[in-house]
């Protein structure tokens, strides 16, 4: 999952370069939705520290490292105030996988396990 989440981040480090926003204001929104969203990825990384005290199936772990890492890269180029469009897709494409993932992986989060030991 890190590699993924890595892999993510760089790729979309490499898609900020177009031309800066001048308006501060705006741009400083986006920088606070881009921390919203880093914290979202933060909490479904979390979410997958408490999952995977159990064992996860090798397809159910694939995608949910793709959902992580785009979680992970989307934050970026929000924050940079460029390709906006690319951070939207990658956060809510990735938590959209996520949350399908989690969802079909009822074994794993539906398993009679109190929430908090």
């Amino acid at each position: 999952m890190a590699a993924g989440s890595a892999f993510g981040i760089a790729w979309a480090g490499g898609a900020v370069g177009s031309v800066p926003m001048t308006e501060p204001a705006l741009l400083n929104l986006l920088r606070f939705m881009a921390v919203m969203k880093g914290a979202l990825a933060l909490a479904a990384g979390a979410a997958m520290v408490w999952r995977s005290r159990r064992p996860i199936r090798g397809g159910m772990r694939l995608t949910y490292g793709v959902a992580l890492a785009s979680l992970a890269a989307g934050p970026v180029p929000i924050w940079a105030g460029t390709q906006i469009w690319a951070g939207a897709l990658l956060v809510h494409g990735g938590l959209l996988l996520w949350a399908i993932t989690a969802w079909r992986d009822r074994a794993g989060w539906l398993s009679g396990r109190r929430l908090i030991a």
